[in-house]
């Protein structure tokens, strides 16, 4: 029984028997209680205490390190002595000091280890019990292992290792706010709220068709976004903590919405009198604030209002290009129509034209220009014979207003009527319909994943893309839609489009280098074929192929469309012949060896013998039985 159990010694009482012949005395085996004896079951693992071994007075002990809080048992079983087995049990501890900086402590029980191998994670190695402060490279994750080993009660190594990840956390912490300016929806500000003191800040606004303003390296940016639209904006910190840089980031959804969607530009415009004066009457939508007209008469200072609803008299027959621009305030907002205006007047006679001889009962009366008229431009008007004729160029998709018609094909035509002072004029219109250019967008539209095409415009003189860009050509590679306007030299425009579409590239597997005894057989992919050749050349292989021979073996993966988008990874296949061993028979033999010479003749062989001390006669050993003998022995 046991009498006393401490974790370092453990005693008892046992009747003393008689030795058994073949076995060691009266051997006291100690488990933990429920366990087996290790004559019947061998070692129970780690369950198994020790042994020893019983006085003549019938007592007994045994120390070490043991267990304690659990049931034990003590058997007196005289079996061959069983080995004691090793209870090693690897343990460390570590304190991360600052940043990267750990101190490790070595927590082994169980025994007192000869030997420490300290394995870090990243690559560093250190052998000894107490380990110097470790300064990692980086703020993650780290896989240390603890070895630790000595030699046993039985003369053999024992070890025991443990595992545990460290992991390493940078005190930053990436944050970030913006806001929109009251003026500019698209205008947005932002903010570093990270903590942890960053000193290094990387933007990414996710609005690639803003070209190098995409990016700041400032802690407060801002941004213009070029499209109403949902952007990702990511942020980047960093900073130097003894040496090793700690990094965090964030991202957030920044929604661009377009207040100026409600405004439109739109106006009436009347002419009234017959004399070129022509009322003007604000139609938009969305609730502006301000106008700007701009009558379209070049050369005069006064061809301009910011009236709402204001009247203007036109100097002269011709039509003009009327464009209203629209404004609102928080936010600020902008919009513009532009319309072809004829103002319907009577004849005027400007300075530069040349006046015939008066004639007619009126020709002494003159009609002067309305009273807001620039006098200055006009003199009075005589009856006169000449028309007034007036060359306009338009573009196809365009019309032009001539009394009453909207004119929409290349052509002269003239109108005749009485103006206020009695005199018949004829009013002439030259009209040009050019026509629009014919443009062409070439490149290719299909792409493979991390590749870009180069798409160019052509049928115009100059270009404006949707990427803001106004170049022949562009380069993209990302997919969407991509348009542009072109203008030809007469100023008329055209447009096209179209959809680029990018095909994900495959990611072939890429199996490890083999090395394998006489054949190697290839498993299954998850993503390409095998093939002996480079680029999907040279023999295809399949699944369970069995690879003898040493090769390189590529496994090539494609999409199969246009263009074919691929990826390619190899690895070599190492065969190595197996040796093969000789294989002697099995051989009996009593007492004398005989070994049977190639002789092609009989020879005398003399032979010794054993046990037996005494010289064996000679034998004649016959030609064609060489391993047979023939023995006279003296009586």
């Amino acid at each position: 029984m046991i009498t006393s159990a401490t974790a370092n010694a453990i005693s008892g009482t046992a009747t003393y028997k008689a030795p058994v012949p073949g076995f060691p005395d009266n051997v006291v085996e100690v488990f933990i209680a429920g366990d087996t004896s290790c004559l019947t079951a061998g070692v129970q693992g780690k369950t198994y205490l020790d042994q020893a071994i019983v006085n003549p007075d019938g007592t007994w002990s045994v120390s070490g390190n043991f267990p304690t809080g659990v049931a034990l048992t003590a058997t007196v079983t005289n079996p061959t002595a069983c080995p004691i087995p090793c209870l090693l049990y690897a343990d460390f501890g570590f304190n991360i000091l600052t940043g990267t900086t750990v101190q490790f402590t070595d927590m082994t029980i169980g025994g007192t280890p000869t030997s420490w191998e300290w394995d870090f994670g990243d690559g560093t190695m250190y052998s000894g019990q107490v380990p110097p402060v470790h300064v990692y490279d980086d703020y993650i994750s780290y896989h240390v292992t603890l070895t630790v080993s000595l030699i046993d009660a039985n003369g053999e190594v024992c070890t025991s290792m443990i595992e545990k990840d460290i992991d390493l956390n940078c005190p930053l912490s990436a944050a970030y706010s913006q806001y929109q300016d009251a003026d500019y929806y698209d205008l947005i500000y932002f903010y570093d709220q990270s903590s942890g003191n960053p000193d290094t800040w990387a933007w990414d606004f996710d609005d690639p068709d803003s070209g190098p303003d995409n990016y700041s390296d400032e802690a407060e940016p801002y941004h213009i976004f070029t499209y109403p639209g949902t952007y990702n904006v990511c942020l980047d910190v960093s900073v130097l903590i003894n040496g090793v840089s700690c990094e965090d980031y964030i991202c957030q959804d920044v929604v661009i919405e377009d207040p100026c969607e409600t405004l439109v530009a739109d106006f009436i415009a009347t002419p009234i009198g017959g004399h070129c004066v022509v009322a003007f009457e604000d139609n938009s939508l969305g609730g502006p604030t301000a106008w700007f007209w701009d009558f379209g008469v070049p050369g005069i200072s006064s061809d301009t209002s910011i009236l709402q609803n204001p009247s203007y008299a036109f100097p002269g027959f011709s039509a003009s290009y009327v464009c209203l621009t629209v404004y609102t305030d928080a936010p600020y907002c902008e919009k513009t129509t532009c319309q072809w205006v004829n103002p319907y007047c009577d004849l005027y006679i400007t300075d530069n034209d040349s006046i015939a001889t008066p004639s007619g009962s009126k020709a002494s009366s003159a009609y002067l220009p309305p009273a807001n008229a620039v006098t200055s431009d006009f003199s009075p008007v005589f009856c006169i014979g000449v028309a007034d004729t007036t060359s306009v160029s338009i573009c196809e998709n365009e019309t032009y207003p001539f009394y009453g018609n909207l004119l929409t094909s290349s052509g002269t035509y003239d109108t005749v009527f009485v103006a206020s002072n009695g005199c018949d004029s004829t009013i002439v219109l030259i009209l040009t319909v050019n026509p629009l250019p014919v443009v062409d967008l070439s490149g290719d539209l299909d792409i493979c994943s991390g590749q870009t095409t180069l798409l160019t415009a052509s049928g115009g003189v100059s270009y404006l893309w949707n990427t803001m860009e106004s170049t022949v050509s562009i380069t993209v590679g990302t997919a969407g839609i991509y348009s542009f306007v072109a203008t030809d030299i007469n100023g008329c425009t055209n447009s096209i489009s179209a959809t680029i579409t990018v095909i994900d590239t495959p990611t072939a597997d890429a199996p490890a280098d083999v090395v394998a005894c006489d054949s190697y057989t290839l498993p299954a992919l998850g993503t390409g074929n095998y093939f002996t050749g480079s680029g999907g050349t040279g023999l295809p292989l399949s699944a369970g192929d069995a690879i003898a021979s040493t090769q390189t073996i590529y496994v090539y993966a494609e999409t199969g469309t246009t263009p074919n988008c691929t990826d390619e990874n190899s690895f070599t296949v190492t065969i190595n012949a197996t040796p093969s061993a000789d294989a002697p028979a099995d051989v009996a033999a009593c007492d004398t060896v005989i070994r049977c010479l190639p002789w092609a003749r009989a020879t005398i062989l003399r032979v010794q013998a054993v046990p037996v001390r005494r010289s064996v006669p000679a034998m004649q050993l016959p030609v064609h039985k060489p391993c047979v003998r023939r023995d006279k022995y003296n009586t």
